[in-house]
């Protein structure tokens, strides 16, 4: 079942994310915050962030066409696979 997942009315993963852009897949729930690098940029995410989330949150865009905050996700295109 697909849900609608509205980033305006949810909190923030990372407090200074834009919540007017598409950061491409839900929130993870996690507390335990983990370190990734993608392309040399540093972040910090919650742990079980997808990894379209995290880039999209530090500004590196990775082109999508089925991966948005209000889809489950389901990867058929396959054009964003990391």
């Amino acid at each position: 079942m697909i849900t609608y997942y509205d980033p305006k009315t949810e909190p923030a993963v990372n407090q200074s994310a834009d919540l007017s852009k598409d950061l491409g897949t839900p929130p993870s729930k996690s507390t335990v915050q983990v370190s990734v690098q993608i392309d040399g940029v540093n972040i910090v995410v919650p742990e079980g962030t997808s990894v379209l989330r995290a880039a999209a949150i530090a500004d590196i865009n990775i082109p999508k066409l089925c991966a948005s905050d209000n889809l489950e996700a389901f990867g058929s295109c396959r054009l964003c696979a990391v």
